[in-house]
């Protein structure tokens, strides 16, 4: 499995140039360096590398592709996370300036909201905050960033545009539109996976072949006994196959596939007829990645999901104007580029 992004940025101090000069890099910083600092409000590279620590600690709780895809998204998450600390302690700051809540007005949302993560997590409020809580000091931030800036939003930042109940039939429309596109997109692609399929079979194609051709990633799935693939759904369909065979069609939740078993490797067992190796197949895949479809929603969920949109958008152009106003100051002490000077994928 290649190794994600941020955890070489963690693992290894990246040198980047050919000069004897070491350039300052996200890894190279000691763990008590600002990262940034967003007027008196400080973001040290400890606090980045404790939340993504925190969802590593949650990744290694999944298996298969549900962890895959949890990792894909570790990654985004680090990357987001200096850009993301900006904009939340510039709404947090500004809310408190504007005193839309009164401390005790605040103390009371956070209560509630922490008494419900807590009872989501099936704990108590005192145990989900302990000192010795893997991740209490990140909840209790968390709820403290979204009670100010709900009530901000709610208070002093009006989308543009109120939705109408026309707004929101058009945006049902609009999602009809989008699905009719992507099946037609995907039936598009099964017909031309079936057509390889069918070349293959009568000997007018190489399996492997048009799969380098395509460009698929991780075409070759290798020698693998039942327990080494990610999925039990990619596991069955694989042994289901016998030596020489090409699947249908299949479907994941990314993908249109097909799957070609290129040699059965029988299990091995020792002169008292114990297994010591299990069966391998010798696997290919052939994968397209599907056209993804629009969540499908109700008119009253569409109604509220472009309200949160146009709110989005609202609190997005006034944190902008946060940004540029003269009043609030960004600092970088040890530069902007710490996250551009990275190593590459391995």
């Amino acid at each position: 499995m290649k190794i994600p992004v941020y955890l070489t940025i963690l693992a290894i101090v990246a040198v980047c140039g050919c000069s004897d000069k070491k350039e300052v890099t996200f890894a190279s910083l000691p763990d008590d360096a600002v990262i940034v600092k967003v007027n008196d409000d400080v973001l040290t590279k400890r606090d980045i590398v404790r939340f993504i620590q925190i969802e590593q600690g949650y990744a290694r709780k999944l298996k298969g592709a549900e962890r895959s895809r949890f990792e894909q998204a570790i990654e985004k998450d680090f990357f987001n996370f200096v850009p993301k600390y900006i904009n939340q302690r510039l709404l947090v700051q500004d809310a408190k300036r504007c005193k839309v809540l009164t401390p005790e007005e605040a103390k009371k949302r956070m209560d509630a909201l922490l008494d419900i993560v807590a009872k989501s997590r099936k704990t108590t409020r005192e145990k989900l905050l302990a000192d010795d809580s893997e991740d209490g000091w990140f909840v209790r931030e968390a709820v403290e960033k979204r009670v100010w800036i709900d009530a901000h939003a709610a208070s002093n930042i009006p989308p543009a545009v109120v939705v109408t109940p026309q707004m929101a039939t058009n945006y049902l429309n609009l999602i009809e539109e989008e699905t009719a596109a992507a099946r037609s997109t995907n039936e598009a692609i099964r017909a031309r996976l079936e057509g390889i399929r069918a070349d293959c079979l009568a000997g007018k194609a190489s399996f492997t072949n048009i799969a380098v051709q395509i460009g698929c990633a991780d075409w070759d799935l290798g020698e693998k006994e039942g327990m080494e693939f990610d999925t039990a759904s990619m596991r069955d369909a694989v042994f289901a196959l016998k030596e020489g065979m090409i699947s249908p069609v299949l479907e994941s939740e990314e993908d249109l596939f097909l799957l070609y078993v290129a040699k059965v490797i029988p299990a091995e067992k020792n002169k008292d007829g114990k297994t010591v190796h299990p069966e391998r197949r010798h696997a290919y895949q052939l994968a397209l990645a599907k056209q993804d479809y629009p969540v499908k929603l109700t008119y009253e969920q569409a109604f509220k999901d472009l309200s949160y949109q146009l709110q989005a958008q609202a609190v997005k152009n006034f944190v902008d104007d946060l940004k540029t106003n003269g009043v609030n100051v960004i600092e970088w002490p040890n530069g902007t580029n710490l996250f551009k000077r990275i190593p590459p994928r391995r």
